[in-house]
């Protein structure tokens, strides 16, 4: 379970530094265009792509391949039930409360 929740935190933290890196890419952009300079370029690329955001990104795929090595070797050689143990739900897949229950917490905390 320890090494499940593991991964799953590699793949959080993964996810965290692809967004930063994008959306910090797009900040300097806007921050350039709206006042006509080029500040934002040269933070970038003196800061943002010199740092461990952008140059420690495979490190994180590397200790996730690890651990998907480690627990096939712990189920014997089944892929199936390695994954199954390592199961990471999708980021994008988060469970939905029903129309009901919000309403009855928004009216319990008014």
């Amino acid at each position: 379970m320890a090494v499940g929740e593991l991964h799953l935190s590699l793949a959080f933290l993964q996810k965290y530094q692809e967004f930063n890196y994008r959306f910090f890419c797009k900040i300097t952009v806007m921050y350039d265009s709206k006042f006509a300079s080029e500040h934002g370029l040269k933070w970038r690329n003196e800061r943002l792509d010199a740092s461990l955001l952008n140059t420690e990104q495979n490190k994180c795929e590397h200790l996730m391949s690890k651990l998907e090595i480690f627990m096939l070797q712990l189920e014997g050689g089944d892929k199936i039930r390695a994954m199954k143990r390592l199961d990471v739900p999708p980021i994008g897949s988060t469970p939905t409360v029903g129309q009901w229950v919000m309403f009855r917490i928004g009216l319990h905390a008014a």
